[in-house]
């Protein structure tokens, strides 16, 4: 009867162990889920803005587009043809790049970017609360 017990402990310990890694593989999954939803909301309202960073980024970092393929037309002259439309393999490589770039940067240098832009982002969040509160004010004035 012991040995029936242990094994009843084991089967529970493994099961107890996998119901938590199974709850933690679906709540990253709601994650990346998460993510990704954001992701194509943000591109759809910025489309335009996330184009011409990534296009910047391309001639900034030297991230040159694919080589064309040659195509023979029926008159048998031959046309270079897009083997990378959607930028798929481009982005991958611009994605690589910064990845390097980032990797071989000073970390206090980078720190101190990222202290400079969060200085910036509160000083901007003040001045929106500010005129805020004057158009507030400015409304109580016309109405009293």
């Amino acid at each position: 009867m012991a040995l029936n017990s242990k094994k009843t402990d084991a089967e529970r310990r493994l099961h107890q162990r996998l119901a938590e890694e199974r709850e933690r593989s679906r709540s990253e999954a709601r994650a990346a889920t998460k993510r990704q939803r954001a992701a194509r909301a943000a591109a759809a309202r910025n489309a335009e803005g996330f184009a011409d960073l990534a296009l910047d980024l391309f001639d900034r970092l030297g991230v040159d587009p694919e080589h064309p393929r040659p195509r023979v037309l029926a008159d048998g002259s031959e046309v270079g043809v897009d083997t990378d439309p959607s930028y798929r393999l481009r982005i991958e490589r611009l994605r690589a790049r910064l990845d390097a770039v980032l990797g071989a940067a000073d970390s206090q240098l980078l720190e101190q970017l990222r202290c400079e832009d969060d200085a910036g982002r509160e000083r901007r969040r003040l001045e929106r609360a500010e005129k805020r509160l004057a158009r507030i004010a400015a409304r109580s004035e016309v109405s009293g």
